[in-house]
């Protein structure tokens, strides 16, 4: 089940780079992109990959409670050996 946290997340990020980039296109730039500035851009990019490394921190961080990760109990309770059986 989805919550609010990727959502929020990753809406708060995609905002602040099109502000980013609409800074770039309109005000500093006047209709172009210029190298230093799509460097900044590539490199919020990677500013984007550490949110997602350290989403659990930003989680506890931001709200106060651990991130539930049901995956992780779903993980506990499937077996660890499957076997399929053909008909013979």
């Amino acid at each position: 089940q989805l919550t609010w946290w990727p959502l929020a997340r990753d809406t708060t990020y995609y905002s602040i780079s099109l502000l980013v980039l609409a800074i770039f296109v309109g005000v500093v730039g006047e209709g172009e992109v210029v190298w230093w500035e799509a460097l900044i851009l590539f490199a919020m990019y990677f500013g984007y990959v550490g949110v997602m490394a350290m989403n659990e921190r930003l989680y506890k961080l931001i709200t106060g409670n651990e991130l539930n990760n049901d995956d992780e109990e779903v993980l506990k309770e499937t077996p660890t050996v499957v076997s399929f059986r053909y008909p013979t």
